[in-house]
């Protein structure tokens, strides 16, 4: 992701400040550990797109298509759909989210950093 910019004018990479990781839940690493889990029909892996069409994404459109055409459940919020109280309800459902939209970082404020969403940012 980048470049970011910096107060320096120096181009920066999310990467070059930022270590990205993934803390599976507690949940996840016992389902895991489960080895009929993956084999039940009943269970369905089901994924939450949330974009917003912008002229200064434009591949956020053949995002959404690639991601609708997969073999799974795919609930889009789109554009206006896309607000926060929608996209946090959404997280309770799914098992995965996909965002292409714009985001803030500030680099004296990581904790503070979200996606540009309709109508605010999370």
């Amino acid at each position: 992701m980048g470049p970011i910019p910096s107060d320096d004018g120096e181009m920066r990479y999310f990467l070059d400040l930022y270590i990205c990781s993934y803390t599976p839940t507690l949940s996840a690493l016992i389902q895991s550990r489960d080895r009929d889990f993956g084999s039940r029909s009943s269970i369905r892996l089901s994924l939450l797109l949330v974009a917003q069409s912008h002229p200064s994404l434009p591949t956020v459109g053949g995002e959404i298509q690639a991601i609708q055409s997969l073999d799974t459940e795919v609930t889009s919020l789109i554009s206006e759909a896309a607000t926060p109280a929608a996209v946090v309800d959404g997280f309770r459902h799914h098992q995965f989210v996909h965002f292409a939209c714009h985001g803030t970082l500030e680099t004296s404020k990581s904790f503070e950093a979200g996606f540009e969403l309709h109508g605010a940012s999370v």
